[in-house]
């Protein structure tokens, strides 16, 4: 029987590995760092005298993140009517620091504080 002699393929197998590796820790050097741009406000806790009262549209979105059971960082699409309705409370709980709207087109994402938002609200 003869011998596999593609030695290209077993060198090639390691970088391709390698490249794998860096192409995944850029990407989450990517998410963990600020986008250029974005200012990160971050928002008093919520049990202290200066955190914002949730008005009761912001806090119909909170429910429908708590209704898909999402967490802080996971994106949730809504649909163009739902975007259209929710307009001004989404871009409300984006300025202040809630919900972070993602590049893909109606994503958006809670924060930490978002998530303890939601949390305290249920």
């Amino acid at each position: 029987m003869a011998k596999n002699r593609n030695t290209c393929t077993t060198r090639q197998r390691p970088r391709d590995s390698q490249r794998a590796t860096n192409a995944l820790q850029r990407r989450r050097a990517r998410k963990m760092s600020p986008a250029p741009g974005r200012v990160n406000k971050t928002p008093a806790p919520p049990g202290s005298a200066d955190a914002p009262t949730l008005s009761a549209t912001e806090q119909s979105v909170l429910e429908i993140f708590r209704r898909f059971r999402m967490e802080s960082g996971q994106m949730l699409c809504l649909s163009r009517a739902d975007v259209a309705a929710l307009h001004e409370p989404l871009k409300r709980m984006t300025n202040n620091g809630l919900l972070v709207e993602e590049s893909f087109q109606g994503g958006y994402s809670l924060t930490p504080e978002g998530f303890a938002a939601m949390k305290e609200l249920a």
